[in-house]
């Protein structure tokens, strides 16, 4: 239902890289978002790789990656 009332660019999202043999490398999560968004960014283990962060600037986004 939030799909249909929000923005896609509001919602949450996971994204797995994964290699020909079937094995998860990364996987980036981004959860639900107002107005300043995170992505962290994991390890097929679930260890904290690095995480970007969105800053505000006016007409231009900005990011910032953090390891």
């Amino acid at each position: 239902m939030l799909r249909l009332l929000l923005k896609k660019a509001k919602l949450s999202f996971t994204l797995q890289i994964i290699d020909l043999e079937g094995e998860i490398l990364v996987t980036m999560h981004r959860g639900w978002t107002f107005w300043m968004s995170k992505i962290k960014l994991t390890d097929n283990k679930g260890d904290l790789l690095g995480s970007i962060k969105q800053k505000f600037v006016l007409f231009k986004p900005t990011f910032k990656i953090y390891d």
